[in-house]
This record gives structure tokens, sequence and C-alpha cells, in this order.
């Protein structure tokens, strides 16, 4: 299965000529096959995030690495590229398989399975009884949002509709329960407990939907993510009584699946080069001064390889040649220190610095998350119905890039 993933990759990459040498990095999902493959065939060996720990993972039989490299003609001269793990998708893990974690602590145990078996009560009779569903319509005005079993964003966004619900018409909710037969009212410690949730939860989905997104996103805004969602997480934890278990395993979370970023130099320069965060994201000196050496680092060899490329001019002044006078060298700021000084926070604001720009691109064309494929693999669902199953390649090509990018037209 890796060499397989891997001659495809190589064959996706080809079939883009134009970019096959402009290939930063390939971001995916933590499963074990891509894994594999990438740890087997890619340039850059060193994993960027840990294992999943998914429970579907794929167990595959030993690689003979010599009999592959070896054989002719397999193009096992070329690699691939580094590999990005999807970082929406181990946000997702921190929410589901970490934050399980805290139901080691007994009182939060009982209190949340006993409060999620209430919700997930009301679901059930709304997806499976039409006539549960009217009552739930005339009661309380409108339906519960169902979640999504592969999404945990949507199971939040279901919780945050029932708290509004219940704020805005408690009567209503209370009917409801009534009616539906083995549930009951909640209780004073379970609604406490619901906002608790969604107090500890709100940082994650909202990084999870940033993330997420089309515009405006590049890999510099992970570790600023990341810091963010600890800041905020750490500022309420004094105010927590019942889910204390709760916001601990999720830090615990994140330590382990994102802290060893910030030693990844790819990682550092992405975001040092994006005019929002520069190095003000993080409050830690040391990767401060690492950030901004990496770029001056950066810049001098971007320096060294125009000045190679530099055709030597003919000398003139011979005249003045005569008299020793030794020339001071003007030193003038890097483009490097000048960027890092600016205060304009617009990305345009690059094309003041063009070698931070080539930095920029270079190190921030790779996505930290693989949701716009997975978006674009739901838009060619839609393409393929029943009427359209005869449609050809190129044809079916067409239609999916036409609705995917109908905003520019």
């Amino acid at each position: 299965m890796a060499k397989l993933l891997f001659e495809y990759c190589l064959k996706l990459i080809d079939f883009f000529s134009r970019i096959k040498n402009k290939t930063c990095g390939i971001t995916t999902d933590g499963a074990t096959n891509y894994v594999k493959a990438f740890s087997t065939f890619g340039l850059d060996s060193i994993d960027n995030m840990p294992d999943s720990g998914e429970e579907d993972s794929i167990q595959e039989a030993p690689i003979d690495i010599v009999t592959i490299l070896t054989e002719p003609g397999d193009g096992s001269e070329v690699w691939l590229p580094k590999n990005f793990r999807c970082a929406a998708h181990c946000l997702s893990l921190v929410a589901k398989k970490d934050a399980a974690k805290a139901e080691r602590d007994q009182h939060y145990k009982k209190l949340s399975r006993g409060f999620f078996g209430q919700v997930q009560g009301l679901w059930n009779f709304q997806a499976r009884s039409n006539q549960k569903s009217d009552d739930i319509l005339e009661l309380i005005g409108s339906k519960f949002i169902i979640p999504n079993e592969t999404r945990w964003n949507s199971h939040f966004d279901a919780l945050v509709d029932i708290q509004k619900k219940i704020d805005k018409n408690p009567e209503g909710m209370w009917k409801v329960l009534e009616r539906m037969p083995g549930l009951r009212r909640f209780r004073d410690v379970e609604l406490e407990f619901l906002k608790e949730y969604i107090t500890v939860m709100t940082p994650i989905a909202q990084g999870l939907d940033k993330l997420q997104g089309d515009q405006d996103m590049s890999l510099g805004y992970l570790l600023p993510t990341i810091t963010s969602i600890k800041k905020k997480l750490n500022r309420i934890s004094s105010n927590l009584r019942h889910c204390q278990p709760l916001l601990d395993s999720i830090l615990t979370g994140l330590s382990t699946r994102f802290d060893h970023l910030y030693d990844d130099d790819d990682f550092l320069l992405a975001t040092v080069t994006v005019p929002m965060f520069k190095t003000m994201w993080t409050e830690d000196a040391e990767i401060k001064s690492r950030s901004a050496r990496l770029l001056k680092q950066a810049e001098q060899r971007i320096v060294s390889s125009e000045e190679e490329e530099e055709v030597e001019m003919p000398l003139v002044g011979r005249q003045n040649s005569f008299f020793e006078i030794a020339q001071e060298e003007e030193e003038q700021d890097g483009e490097a220190v000048q960027y890092l000084r600016s205060k304009d926070t617009n990305l345009k604001s690059l094309k003041k610095w063009p070698k931070i720009e080539k930095v920029f691109r270079k190190y921030n064309t790779p996505l930290p998350s693989s949701a716009s494929v997975e978006r674009l693999f739901s838009r060619g669902s839609l393409v393929f119905q029943t009427k359209r199953h005869k449609l050809l390649d190129s044809n079916f090509e067409i239609h999916v890039f036409m609705k995917s990018n109908a905003a520019l037209f």
C-alpha cells in the first residue's frame, strides 16, 4: 500500500508538470498508509505530527526497502516532498480521544455520561420519529441540530444549539423532555456542566474553524492558532467546578500532538513570514530569537544565490587605481531586520521586501488542513449523481472545477 501511494503521488505531481519542481509539501490525514508511504519514500522522513492513535489504523506487512529502492525504472530516485499531517484532524482527535480521558475522574464521568445520554435521546427521537420531530418544532419553534458522527464540530454546534434553546424557551424545552419516553428534565448541575463544557470547548471549535478555512489560511497560521487556544484555556481554568478534568486532558493532548512543532524550522519560518504574526504571536524569548535568526539565514541564502547568478561587470575608474584609498562599506539593515521592525500587518506589505516574500511563498504554500480537499470531494459527489453517471472524466473535471470556482465567475 505504501509503494502504491508513493507511485500515485508521483504521478499526480507529474500530471501538473508546471508545479513539479515547486511542490513544497503534501498535507494528508494521519492514516497509517500515508504515514508509511512518506516515512519510507519521503524526502524528509521526520514526521511533524505524532501517531494519531486511530482505531482504524491499517496493519501492514514489513517492506523490503532495499529491494524497492534497487528496482530499475521504478522512479526510486525521486522522493516525495515533506509530509504535513492535517492539523484539523489532529485537533479533532484532541477534542474526541484526548477529551475522553477526562472520564478517569469519577465525578466528571458520572455527570457527562448522564447528560450526554439525555441529549443523545433527544437527537434520536427527532431523527427516528416524525411525530416527535413535529412535537419539537411545535413546542420550541425549531428542530435540534443533529450532529454528524464524523465531524466533532457538528457535535459542538449541536450542544450550543441546545444551550440557546434552553436560554430562549426553557418551558418549551421541559415540555419536549416530558413528551419523550425515558427522558427527564435537566438537573441544575447538568445545566452548569453544559455551560462549562461549551466554555472549555469553544477555543477548540474556533481553532478548527480557522484551520479549515479556504481564505487567508496557510501553514504559518498553525502555531499562532495552537498558542491562542492554550492561552484561552489557561485563562478559564480557575472558573470551573465540573470540567477541570476535561480542561486538563485537552491541554495535555495539545502538548502531546503539537508541542514538537515549535522546534520545526519550517513551521517557524512559515509563521514569522506572515506579517500579522512575525514574532509577536509568542511570549517565548527563545522562539522569538530563533525565528528572527532563521529568517535572516533564509534571506542570506537568497542573497547568495542571487550573487552567483550576477554577471561580472567590467571595472571602471582605472585612472584612480593608483591611489590606495580604503573604501568604507556602508552597513545597511537587511530586509529581515526591516521587515521585523515594520508595524505593517497587511499581507500585501511583503511586496516591499522581495526576499522575505520569496521565503513566505516557499514555506506558506502548504495548507495546515486537508479540509479543502475533502470539500472538493463533497462537491464531486454532488456532480456525480444518478443522471450524470455516464460523464466522461474530462467533463466531470470541468463540472467540479466550475462548481468549486463559481464565486469567481
